[in-house]
Formats: structure tokens, sequence, C-alpha cells
């Protein structure tokens, strides 16, 4: 199945439809316990327009080619503000740190996944776990008999690249053909997205002065209204080192995404409703278009929750060449699949983290 990434190479032609299209609200939460006074990011209003992907099945591997596929950066409104937001949150209030990532962040043995079945870590003597395809993905397709209901992960941001090309860091969901509710809205994807570089995202910055993350649902094939285009919150600047939680929620047929900074206490967030779309692919990736990581890309305490049990979900269906991931870990009922350590890396590019949990 070809990747829904090329479809970043059409962000050219949709560069006019971005520029017409508003920007959407934005808030969130974060896990790091009461005391703390979150900072809200957001404001409030419409949609603007970027894509990643184009297959359903298969692998969404980053190949070495994976430059020619990817974004043209398309830059729009100003860096991130604070200010009012669609969460229901009010500015300095103390999100449900359960909103966040679960207590332990879904290392192995963790609460989640205690008594559950480990699965076979990527760099286990004598591993067949997990097909090697590519570079810079770690992916997981679930069986189309349920779906994925919930994605917490921790991403640390890595060093600044060179200030050239636009590099993309993410955690995502994706359908796939044949789960519930796969048209009209067709293969799109939603993505906490990590920039350097230029993109269309709504009020992305055109420098290279910092990391920016926003949280968007970027889909450039689909004519289903509200599911066109590069929809996104507002932004913001993030810095080398810095925590990022991440939380990808589903409540009735919306899902939440939430990204707080923990050295800052920012957050910015995005709801969209995919009138009930299953989302059975979760992919953890690297996407480049003349830039390249220049050290490892490191998630750590990723959970992903299933809405029915899977034996088979929670080791991965593909992962690059140089990446890593510990022994996975399912929970006792099949629901909640645990992951201590994500790690993802560019082509000839040194490891820069250890490969242990």
């Amino acid at each position: 199945m070809a990747r829904l990434r090329a479809g970043l190479r059409a962000l050219g032609e949709y560069g006019a439809f971005a520029a017409i299209l508003g920007a959407t609200a934005g808030c969130g939460s974060s896990n790091d316990g009461p005391g703390v006074a979150y900072a809200m990011v957001g404001d409030g209003g419409g949609t603007s327009s970027r894509d990643t992907h184009d297959g359903a099945a298969g692998s969404a591997s980053n190949d070495e080619d994976a430059s020619s596929d990817a974004p043209v950066g398309v830059s729009s409104g100003d860096a991130a503000s604070d200010g009012p937001t669609n969460s229901g949150l009010d500015a300095g209030a103390i999100p449900d740190s359960a909103t966040v990532a679960p207590a332990d962040g879904g290392a192995s043995g963790s609460p989640a996944c205690a008594g559950g079945t480990v699965g076979i870590a990527s760099n286990a003597m004598g591993a067949m776990g997990t097909p090697v395809s590519g570079s810079g993905n770690v992916e997981f397709n679930i069986s189309t008999k349920t779906q994925i209901v919930g994605l917490h992960t921790t991403m640390t941001v890595p060093e600044k690249p060179p200030p050239s090309g636009t590099l993309f860091l993410w955690p995502g969901l994706q359908p796939l053909p044949g789960g519930k509710n796969y048209n009209p809205i067709g293969n799109g994807v939603l993505q906490p997205v990590l920039t350097w570089g230029g993109t269309c995202a709504p009020t992305a910055p055109s420098s290279y002065a910092s990391w920016w993350i926003s949280a968007q649902y970027v889909n450039t094939y689909s004519s289903d209204p509200g599911h066109t285009g590069c929809l996104g919150g507002q932004g913001m600047d993030v810095a080398v080192g810095d925590q990022l939680d991440i939380a990808m929620t589903l409540a009735g047929t919306v899902w939440s995404q939430i990204v707080v900074d923990r050295q800052t206490a920012r957050m910015a967030t995005f709801d969209i409703d995919m009138n009930g779309q299953a989302q059975d692919w979760a992919i953890f990736t690297i996407e480049s278009d003349g830039s390249e990581p220049i050290s490892d890309v490191v998630f750590t305490s990723t959970t992903l929750t299933l809405a029915d049990a899977d034996g088979t979900a929670c080791q991965p269906s593909t992962r690059g060449q140089n990446d890593y991931f510990s022994a996975p870990q399912s929970s006792t009922d099949g629901k909640t699949c645990c992951i201590s350590k994500i790690i993802l890396r560019a082509p000839g590019v040194a490891a820069t983290t250890p490969n242990t949990p």
C-alpha cells in the first residue's frame, strides 16, 4: 500500500487553499500534577491545509527517498500565543492528569499492562517479531475488527538540524480500508507534528529559530466537508530537550489531541469529529524534505488503547532498519499496549541514545 505521505507532494497545490482558511482552536492539559499553572495555546477560529501519507494498509516506512514525498513548506500566520481555546479548560486550570498520560507512562510492567503478555524487542537475539522496512518509522497495524481509542506518549525534542529544508516528527493515527466508517472521509492522518522549517499548518512560523509543534488532521484526498486539507490548532515553540506529553483520545466520535510541554507548562490541542471513522494504524515516524534529524528521535512511556482486545496489536508491524523499540507488553485483557521506549533514526545518523528500555 502506498503511503499517505506521498500526498505531501500535493501541498503546493493546496497553498492557495491553505491561505483562505483560518486557524482553529487549541487548548490542552498535562500530567505534571497539582500546583502547575498551565498556559493555554489557541485562538478559537477555523482551519488550514497540509497532508501526509497516501495509502491504507502496508508500510508507512520513511524510505531513504522519502524526501521527495515530504511536504513543501507553506507558512501562514503568526507564532503561537496564549489565548482562548475550544477545549472547555480555562487558562490556568489544572487538568486531570489522566487526560495526558497513564501514571506510569506505559513502561513494560506498568500498572496498565501488569501481568500481560510480553512481546519481542527490536534488538532481541534472533528477533523475528517485526519486519524491517526503510528507516525512521515504527508502526502498529490493528485488526479492523476493533479500533484504537487512545494513544499516549512522551516525545523529547531533539537537537536542531541545520537551517534548511523541512522536517516533521510525529506520532499519528490513520484508518485502514475495511475499518469501520472508512468512507466517506477516507485516508487522512491525526497527528501532533513537531516541525523544523516551513509548513502550511495554521499559525506556523517561517523561520528556523525554534522547533514548533501543533496538533493537526491532514487529508489532501478527501472531499468530505470538514475533513479536507490541513486542519489544526494553535501551535507553540519548544526547546531542545523539552519533554512533550502527547495524548490522542476518542470521546464519542470526537478525537482530541493534547500536547503539553513539561518544561514550560504550555499546551496546544485540536479536536475534530471523525464521524465514527475507526483508526487502526498507529505510526511513529520521521518525515523529511531536505532536512534530517542529527540526533535520535525518542518516544517514551507509550500506550495504545483499543476498543476491543487484539492479541497481535502490541507487536509492531514494521520498523526502520536502525530504529529501536523495547519489548512491548499487552494488558491482561488485551486492550492496552505498553512500550517503554521507541527510538527513530535517520539514515546514516549515529545513535545518540542507547537501545535500552
